[in-house]
């Protein structure tokens, strides 16, 4: 699994997440958001991170999509993503540099949807 590959697969869900909005709202984001904070598999914690990504920035562009499609819990734990990784220390090791990479996206998908964040997601993001 080349990390190239997954970034395209990312960019592709996220093109195709527009056409069934509540799908990706109820099923996909919650699946990625399990893999992206699996200890075990770098491989499957990296595309989730950017899965997550990549959706964040697509449904961002629209914001009732983004808020009729997406439970308040499911986003606030999108939101909150960098915090659990950084908590986990799953950014740390081997494929440490790759998933820094990921949650780099992740923080810039988030800015690019001009998505508000709380204090303390603020700052652990500095």
């Amino acid at each position: 699994w080349d990390p190239v590959i997954r970034g395209l697969s990312a960019q592709a869900l996220a093109a195709v997440g527009p056409l069934d909005p509540t799908w990706i709202g109820e099923t996909v984001v919650p699946f990625l958001l399990v893999r992206s904070l699996d200890s075990k598999n770098l491989n499957v914690r990296h595309g989730g991170v950017l899965g997550v990504a990549e959706l964040i920035r697509s449904m961002g562009a629209d914001r009732d999509v983004l808020q009729t499609s997406l439970s308040g819990k499911t986003l606030a734990t999108m939101l909150d993503l960098v915090n659990q990784i950084e908590k986990r220390r799953l950014y740390r090791g081997r494929g440490g540099e790759i998933m820094r990479v990921a949650v780099c996206r992740l923080v810039e998908c988030i800015a690019l949807a001009r998505l508000q964040l709380d204090v303390k997601n603020q700052v652990k993001m500095l």
